[in-house]
């Protein structure tokens, strides 16, 4: 058997088990899932663990500017979580980054809004006009719709 074929049938494997056990939280679950392509894939399997060693250390130490890392290393749902933290230090260096493509994620996040006003982003758009290819929302839609 090969190592593609050996990871193949540890991917199913984990597949199986993570569609039987409901005991995992809904949350854990679609973390675990979103790992299983890793199994058959050696690169992708680091690169896994790679995400995981980050979101710990973002867990172990939240004092420190981790919201570009995790975002830059795919991280969105952590990444949101550090900007709506108060205390973190590195919004205006994200508030540069959102128009980068890395970033396209983190402003199509549920939470996007959540941010952009708790930032003020809102006002700054309606004084000085939205982001280039972007317009403003309304009450009832989001507050920034772009191309």
């Amino acid at each position: 058997m090969t190592a593609h074929a050996a990871g193949d049938d540890t991917r199913a494997a984990y597949e199986a088990w993570l569609h039987d056990d409901e005991t995992l939280p809904v949350r854990q679950r679609a973390f675990a899932r979103s790992l299983a392509p890793a199994l058959a894939d050696a690169a992708g399997m680091e690169a896994a663990r790679q995400r995981q060693r980050l979101r710990a250390a973002a867990a172990a130490d939240p004092g420190l500017e981790w919201i570009l890392l995790l975002q830059i290393f795919g991280l969105t749902d952590e990444a949101m979580d550090a900007a709506l933290q108060s205390g973190q230090r590195d919004k205006q260096v994200l508030r540069l980054s959102l128009w980068h493509d890395a970033f396209a994620s983190f402003r199509a996040h549920p939470r996007f809004d959540d941010w952009a006003r708790r930032e003020g982003l809102p006002d700054y758009w309606r004084r000085h006009g939205p982001p280039d290819g972007c317009r403003l929302g309304t009450p009832s839609t989001p507050v920034l719709a772009c191309d």
